[in-house]
């Protein structure tokens, strides 16, 4: 099991009503009265004896579990997959230091900007319309625009491109 950055090899065994879950440095932990099949939303059982709920969604090759304020993605592999997994390059996020993307889906009202346009930091660039309020956005950084992605009167989702440097 990955949770996050963290690395477990655990042992879950079945006892029919009850699970044993093992952790590599041996340190046992049962889980009881489980109220919860795959697809369902809440995760409800006893956890040595103590009732728990914990909220569950669907991610790749595991799941995404929400514990209080916790929030953690587990990857269920087996030893081999765990093996594979740690021999992957860590995923590089992707450079938008050069964009400006809309904050949330909405409806532009205003472009404010050209391509060849010297921008400075903190200028007002677009205005996007969301749930009846309109939204200026603003350059966080100067520079000179490059292309200029969607017009007045068009549609745009949240992180969609708005404006792009040079």
């Amino acid at each position: 099991m990955i949770a996050g950055h963290d690395q477990r090899l655990v042992r879950v065994t079945n006892g029919g009503e009850r699970f044993a879950v093992t952790f590599e440095d041996g340190r046992p932990l049962h889980l009881t009265e489980i109220d919860w099949r795959p697809g369902l939303p809440l995760f409800k059982a006893k956890l040595d004896g103590k009732p728990f709920t914990a909220s569950v969604k669907p991610a790749a090759e595991g799941f995404q579990i929400r514990h209080r304020a916790a929030l953690a993605h587990v990857l269920v592999l087996t030893p081999r997959s765990a093996e594979l997994h740690q021999k992957l390059p860590p995923k590089q996020a992707a450079d938008t230091s050069k964009l400006i993307l809309s904050p949330m889906p909405g409806l532009v009202v205003s472009l404010d900007v050209e391509p060849g346009q010297s921008v400075q930091a903190g200028q007002a660039v677009a205005v996007v319309e969301a749930m009846k309020m309109q939204n200026i956005i603003r350059a966080e950084r100067e520079g000179v625009v490059k292309t200029v992605g969607p017009k007045a009167g068009d549609s745009v989702a949240a992180d969609e491109v708005l404006v792009e440097f040079a």
